[in-house]
């Protein structure tokens, strides 16, 4: 597989890639299989074709079929080559599948930056220690003070559009920027430190809100999932897990 990195900006890139026909051809063979159980071919019954023949009478059908699940492979694998930690696909652009001579295509990804983090074992804590709240709000300040980088946009873009916080303009922009930073920043402390979230941690975060909004968890839970805020609400389980660990290895000092 080719990969060329256009760099847009700090996070955003744009990755040329391509591969030859080998590298496509178990996504191919896949959909032409999932084609013959169904497909009518004269003098076959359904799933009685030969794949060949399969494959001349609807090879585009299934060059479109499999375009999905061959762009979104060779993405990830070409993040991975390359040390990309991938945020968000922004567009695909100029795919090109073809069983004979490969796949190729551009996509404009955001990715997670790079950067270092501070001793997170060492913030200097100075506020009352019975406050846990306060305790946990100056650690995040310090996170942000000491570890300065910007955040993918897309994330920014998302963080306002499902965020329940009053406000617009700069300031909300900002606020949500410094969610995001410290999110990420949280989030890799979290694998650092082999933190995890649990099923069982967001059955019982959705069962506590479940009573709150008067419905089953049941329910709740597929409500979060049409609304693809389950992921979101992962996310702050395992900031509230890290922010609790970086409580406690900083009480100590």
């Amino acid at each position: 597989m080719k990969i060329e990195i256009e760099e847009i900006d700090s996070c955003r890139k744009r990755l040329s890639i391509s591969a030859d026909a080998e590298e496509i051809a178990i996504d191919l063979n896949d959909v032409t299989e999932e084609f013959a159980k169904t497909c009518r071919v004269p003098g076959f019954r359904p799933g009685k074709a030969p794949l060949k023949m399969v494959e001349r009478r609807y090879g585009a059908e299934i060059a479109r079929e499999a375009e999905d699940r061959i762009v979104e492979r060779l993405c990830r694998v070409a993040a991975q080559e390359r040390g990309l930690k991938l945020a968000a696909v922004i567009d695909f652009s100029d795919v090109s599948i073809d069983r004979k001579t490969g796949a190729s295509f551009s996509v404009v990804v955001d990715a997670l930056p790079d950067f270092e983090l501070p001793d997170y074992r060492k913030i200097p804590l100075t506020k009352d220690r019975t406050d846990e709240t306060d305790l946990k709000d100056e650690i995040s300040a310090f996170l942000l003070e000491k570890t300065p980088f910007d955040p993918p946009r897309s994330l920014v873009e998302l963080e306002l559009s499902q965020s329940e916080e009053e406000g617009e303009g700069e300031e909300a922009e900002k606020r949500a920027e410094e969610r995001v930073r410290l999110m990420i920043m949280l989030r890799k402390i979290a694998g650092i430190e082999g933190i995890e979230v649990e099923e069982a941690d967001l059955d019982s975060r959705i069962e506590a809100m479940a009573g709150e909004y008067d419905l089953t968890p049941a329910r709740l839970r597929t409500d979060l999932e049409a609304k693809g805020s389950l992921q979101r609400l992962s996310t702050f389980l395992s900031a509230e897990k890290t922010l609790d660990f970086l409580l406690r290895a900083n009480s100590r000092t």
